[in-house]
């Protein structure tokens, strides 16, 4: 913090050599605290020169270390629900708030204030399948594994992981850093319900018939990780529908599939997300209510809201369903710490979106990027949602996005063209209206008011 010292300097005039300066005792400093800005929109402006950013996320779904009364120890997958970050999911020690960047066909680590953890210097297309850094199982030697980020060597067959604040690499051989607790590629077993029991489905498999079917068992161990959405399952075990299930395997709702189809790994942070032939919605997963319309792509909660996509481009919805910025941005990850990678115009910047909000900012086109000196001549309020903002007065001109119901943009010029009024709301983009999906108030004064 800025500390300003003011100083009193005492001035003496002299009436006559008679007289004397009269001393006035110096004042103590005073601070002045200098206010930092509350609610600011950009934690970094855009302009970041990166390829890629996407979140540190761990495997789909969690495993259970399992002592079956049939089969042993069995290293078990539940589709727990995962609260708060990535990292903590599965109860790693790792920074909780940090993203993968790549940046020249090279993998990075960067944390949401846009500085480097970890440097740009692991060449993706080094490790297997062109993957770079993801999520790793670390082998503790006592059957059961530590989750790890790091990356897998192609040239000298070893993995390298990460510390915890990621300022150190680790190397182990890929037997123990891509540790696998079922090396003969057999399935592994899986939480389910068979005929209104909790149980566990079994791969059954032998060295003469490697041939993979699953045998159901009862659960029989005590309190699980939380709650988690269960595959219910018929004789053979084969997938049918889901229901929501407490940490005792007692069913608390069985509508988990009635808007449609369950994406397996998306219980995160009280919702999950059901998909049609067209489209994916949230679904609020205590009370079974669908709480968005439907998208195109999503990504999950955090922080109270979640990235969505519709006609191509990204924007964000609280937990109420209401969109909350125009949906404009190319690519985004989702919310660490309350603020978002978002791309634009071909460069990231990162969005301080919770902060923003809450002190009431817009987050649209015109307050994200707007880059024009002029003085306002009106005020546009959209009255529907899904309107195009274009780049020029046409149906052919590009689409750069859809504007949010509801929010309001300044205006610096109007038109007539193709039977619309068309309204200019920055330096070089436009919204229409047919008379009925903007209001406008004309006049200097109205973007003010």
């Amino acid at each position: 913090m800025k500390k300003i010292m003011i100083a009193v300097l005492a001035l003496a005039m002299l009436a006559g050599c008679e007289k004397k300066v009269q001393e006035i005792p110096e004042e103590e400093p005073e601070e002045t605290e200098v206010v930092e800005e509350t609610g600011k929109i950009w934690t970094v402006e855009p302009g970041i020169e990166v390829e890629n950013v996407r979140t540190m996320e761990p495997f789909e779904k969690t495993e259970v270390l399992y002592e079956s009364e049939n089969y042993g120890q069995l290293h078990v997958l539940g589709d727990f629900e995962r609260i708060g970050y990535p990292q903590e999911w599965m109860g790693s020690s790792c920074d909780t708030d940090a993203v993968i960047i790549e940046k020249n066909g090279s993998n990075g680590i960067w944390n949401y204030e846009g500085e480097e953890l970890s440097p740009a210097d692991i060449n993706i297309h080094s490790t297997p399948f062109a993957a770079g850094i993801g999520p790793a199982r670390l082998d503790n030697g006592d059957g059961t594994f530590s989750f790890v980020y790091g990356y897998a060597n192609s040239a000298s067959q070893k993995g390298v992981y990460f510390s915890d604040d990621y300022s150190e690499r680790l190397e182990a051989g890929l037997d123990v850093y891509a540790y696998d607790p079922y090396h003969d590629e057999r399935l592994q077993p899986f939480f389910c319900v068979q005929d209104g029991v909790f149980g566990v489905a079994i791969p059954t498999w032998t060295e003469d018939h490697p041939v993979y079917g699953f045998t159901f068992e009862p659960f029989a161990g005590g309190e699980l990780p939380g709650n988690l959405i269960a595959p219910v399952v018929d004789p053979v075990c084969r997938k049918q529908s889901y229901v929501l299930c407490d940490s005792f395997g007692n069913v608390l709702m069985d509508t988990v599939t009635s808007r449609g189809s369950y994406v397996e790994g998306t219980y995160i942070n009280g919702h999950y997300i059901v998909s049609t032939t067209e489209d994916v919605a949230f679904i609020h997963a205590m009370t079974a209510t669908q709480i968005s319309w439907s998208y195109h792509a999503a990504g999950y909660f955090s922080d109270g809201y979640a990235p969505v996509k519709k006609y191509g481009k990204w924007g964000f919805i609280d937990e109420m369903g209401n969109e909350v910025t125009d949906f404009i941005f190319s690519d985004v990850t989702e919310l660490g710490n309350g603020r978002s990678y978002v791309r634009y115009n071909g460069t990231y910047g990162i969005l301080n979106l919770k902060e923003a909000l809450a002190n009431g900012k817009q987050l649209n086109i015109y307050t994200l990027y707007g880059n024009t000196d002029e003085k306002p001549i009106g005020k546009v309020t959209v009255n529907v949602s899904d309107l195009n903002i274009r780049s020029g007065t046409g149906v052919d001109y590009e689409s750069v996005g859809n504007s949010l119901e509801g929010t309001s943009y300044p205006v610096f010029e109007t038109a007539e063209a193709e039977s619309y009024t068309w309204y200019r709301i920055d330096a070089s983009h436009w919204i229409p209206s047919d008379g009925e999906w903007l209001s406008y108030e004309e006049g200097a004064d109205a973007w003010q008011n």
